[in-house]
Parts: structure tokens; sequence; C-alpha cells
């Protein structure tokens, strides 16, 4: 193993194995009925310029954390540039916050077909997203870390996420393993 992966294993190790105790609510994940809050995401969608929005069956959550709340629901839309986009969006409350993930930002040389596993990961907990993902070349499986705070937006962790896919991690035992070690 060479000495660079070595350093980011245990940089990763100390990130996500602090214990819950030491700081921090833990998070609850539980799926909610399809079809939850599909107004609302047609609406945020559209709002950043996505058309033909869905909310991917089975990826429709209420996260909790501590006592506060939130809906989140992970989609996919048509960019203005015919490009199929990922995207997560959360309510809490009358707050409806869109975060784009694969087909935009750091993601925007791909493209999305869908999500293949959710799942709670590491201390601090965080939701990762595997997303079934296509560029022009290649056909991958991309890790997406989200960070969770009830009383901020969601946002991609982007050092993990990046770390996780430098790795070669392609499922939620991938990570957490790589994550724990």
């Amino acid at each position: 193993m060479c000495a660079a992966r070595a350093l980011l294993l245990v940089a990763l190790a100390f990130l996500f194995v602090w214990p819950a105790s030491a700081g921090g609510s833990s998070m609850t994940i539980s799926v909610l009925p399809d079809g939850t809050g599909a107004a609302d995401v047609e609406q945020a969608a559209r709002a950043a310029g996505l058309s033909d929005s869905v909310v991917f069956a089975g990826q429709s959550f209420q996260v909790t954390i501590g006592k506060q709340s939130l809906e989140l629901f992970a989609g996919k839309g048509m960019s203005r540039d015919l490009k199929s986009t990922c995207f997560v969006v959360t309510r809490t409350g009358a707050s409806i916050h869109f975060l784009p993930t694969i087909g935009a930002g750091d993601y925007d040389t791909t493209e999305c077909r869908g999500v293949l596993e959710t799942r709670k990961v590491g201390y601090p907990e965080r939701l990762l997203i595997i997303y079934d993902s296509v560029s022009p070349n290649y056909s991958v499986k991309e890790p997406v870390v989200i960070a969770i705070d009830a009383n901020e937006p969601v946002k991609i962790d982007a050092e993990t996420s990046r770390s996780l896919s430098l790795a070669g991690v392609t499922s939620g035992d991938a990570a957490v393993k790589l994550l724990t070690k």
C-alpha cells in the first residue's frame, strides 16, 4: 500500500469512526411512500432549470437528527442542454432546498441513470448515494456523500465523495469498510 493511500485511510478512519457520544445526535432514516412531496420536487427542479423531473422509486426519506427532521428526495430531470441530471431535494416545513448531484458541478461530465443504493455512513453521520452514471466513454457507479444538518441546507461532502470515488467504492458496504478501517 502506498504511503499516500495509507494516510488517506487513516484520515478517513479518524473522521468517520468518531463515536456518536463524542458529539452530535444520531441520524435515523425511514422510507416515505412513493409520491410523497412530488409537487414540491417538481417545482424545485423546474426552478433549477430541469424538466421531466421524477423522484426515484424508494428514494423518499424522513431524516431525523436529534429532535429535528427533514424530508429528502433523490430524483432526476433533464437539463436545458438535454443532459440527464440527478438531484436531491430536501423539505423542512415550508423550506425547500435543491442540490444537483450527478450531471452538474464536480460531476458535470457524467449523466445520471439512477440510484443504486442509499444508506447512512460514518460519524459524523452522512448519507451515501451510489449513482448509476454514464459518460461518453464509460459507465460507472459513483458514490456521492451528502452532509445533512437539520439546521442547514444539505450539501455534497466533496472531499469524502472524491476519496471514495478514487478508492473505487461502488457499494455502501465497501464505503463502510473503507471508512471504518
